[in-house]
């Protein structure tokens, strides 16, 4: 099936929300909104012209404390436990 056919809704992004330098720790993974500005998303195109994978490209895209899965800045264990 190619892309162009198939979208999400939503896109997961592990980012930093704290210190630098407690580097596994202050992370928060959130379920962002791929529909808001800021968010490109565009084929990986084969030799055969068919596109199964994409690149998605995040700039100034807003993920806010209520798009988070689990605690924010609880590091690898919101992951760890799903």
């Amino acid at each position: 099936m190619d892309v162009e056919r198939t979208r999400s809704d939503h896109g997961m992004l592990l980012a930093r929300t704290g210190d630098v330098e407690r580097r596994h720790h202050d992370l928060t993974w959130f379920a962002f909104d791929m529909e808001q500005p800021g968010i490109e998303v565009r084929p990986l195109r084969e030799m055969t012209g068919r596109s199964l994978f994409t690149e998605v490209f995040i700039d100034n895209a807003i993920a806010n404390d209520e798009d988070a899965v689990g605690e924010v800045g609880a590091g690898w264990t919101s992951p760890e436990r799903r």
